[in-house]
């Protein structure tokens, strides 16, 4: 029997609250080339909003603040 692990998502203003950085310091690490300070992201659609997965979230503090 296969098990099915459930990916928690945060919004954009969800990772705000989660780590207390601003908003432009996420939008700064997702777009960011450095693969040290990068925050993995997707986006819906061309214009779309922004959704982290709540491990990578957790792995990115976990760098960040090394």
């Amino acid at each position: 029997m296969e098990t099915v692990v459930k990916q928690e998502w945060v919004t954009l203003p969800q990772a705000v609250k989660i780590t207390g950085w601003s908003r432009q310091t996420l939008t700064r690490a997702m777009h960011t080339i450095d693969p040290e300070q990068h925050l993995k992201f997707h986006q819906l659609g061309q214009r779309g909003h922004y959704r982290i997965r709540k491990t990578d979230l957790d792995e990115w503090m976990e760098r960040y603040s090394e």
